[in-house]
């Protein structure tokens, strides 16, 4: 991080990538939180870390609030003795106290979030440093498929996408031959994204195409429904295509996006991986393909979600903080 931010102007922080902000200020420059899930408490909703609480738990203001702030505390005590022993030996910087992670999710940070406000509302109790743009997409209108791709999509119905992404599954033969089972019985075609537990790596029958990478946006909406494992990006992609999701969350964010992704009316009930069986996914498949109101609400929902812009939006407020650098700096460590 130190070697890719020297001579930066600024510095975008990721969630996942936190420990930029550090580098920022070894550097003396400003640092602005961009993410794609919220972090910051609210009475709204429960973060992430609250997704798969039981169902009888009620979801409470109170309660809502105190996931996000408890998950929050919980991670900076975890991280802070590795970023204290690297601010020191790499960074050359005094060690941050506890005092300043205990406070840093109620206090005035800003954070420019992507996502969009038609799946995930700006809260009422969240600030006006806090800002909700839309999805950032990044697409390349010169790609060009492969012919293997396009006569695979143009003799036939609309086939069907799997594909979970960066999930690593132990199980990748039994979660092909269960996927491939699922598809025999709904009498679907399907893309199948290997991905990195390299799905499909045995022979396929001719109704199953397999697919390294193909961009989101050119394949999504030529698709029948997605199904996937819920990952911020993904989830994005098939919301804009306006195609239903049949989400698989395996963990992290993914059971968040699933559970919101559901209540908007845009999939089935989310399968966690643990619990998918070929009846299940077969089942959800049926409802994602030929239920009325899931295949009208993932289309509304993706007109509305064209029509944002996102990134422009995210980059006005990104020059508008890099204008006035001074409420950046102040909320650097």
């Amino acid at each position: 991080m130190r070697s890719a931010c020297q001579g930066a102007d600024a510095v975008l922080v990721s969630a996942l990538a936190f420990a930029a902000m550090h580098v920022a200020q070894h550097f003396g420059i400003p640092s602005l939180a961009t993410y794609l899930y919220p972090v910051t408490p609210t009475r709204a909703f429960p973060s992430m870390a609250a997704s798969n609480l039981p169902g009888w738990l009620p979801s409470m203001g109170w309660l809502n609030w105190q996931s996000f702030h408890l998950y929050n505390l919980a991670f900076f005590r975890m991280t802070l003795p590795i970023i204290n022993n690297l601010r020191d030996e790499i960074l050359d910087l005094a060690p941050i106290p506890w005092s300043y992670y205990a406070k840093i999710d109620i206090s005035k940070v800003p954070i420019i979030y992507g996502f969009s406000k038609y799946v995930l509302p700006k809260p009422k109790d969240w600030g006006a440093h806090l800002h909700v743009t839309g999805y950032w997409f990044v697409d390349d209108p010169g790609w060009r498929p492969p012919r293997e791709l396009t006569n695979f999509m143009d003799h036939g119905p609309k086939p069907i996408y799997i594909g979970f992404g960066s999930m690593v599954d132990a199980e990748a033969i039994k979660t092909t031959d269960l996927v491939l089972k699922a598809l025999h019985i709904t009498g679907q075609r399907a893309i199948l994204h290997g991905g990195w537990s390299d799905l499909g790596s045995s022979s396929l029958p001719e109704t199953v195409h397999k697919i390294s990478d193909v961009p989101h946006s050119w394949l999504f909406p030529r698709l029948a429904a997605i199904v996937h494992h819920g990952g911020a990006g993904t989830t994005a992609a098939a919301l804009r295509a306006g195609v239903p999701s049949v989400i698989v969350p395996y963990f992290a964010d993914q059971p968040f996006w699933a559970h919101h992704v559901h209540q908007l009316g845009a999939s089935p009930k989310p399968i966690p991986r643990k619990k998918i069986t070929t009846a299940n996914l077969a089942r959800a498949i049926k409802e994602a393909t030929h239920e009325d109101p899931i295949l009208h609400n993932s289309a509304s929902l993706g007109s509305r979600i064209r029509a944002e812009n996102g990134v422009m939006k995210a980059v006005e407020q990104i020059e508008n903080y890099l204008h006035n650098p001074q409420d950046l700096l102040k909320h650097n460590p």
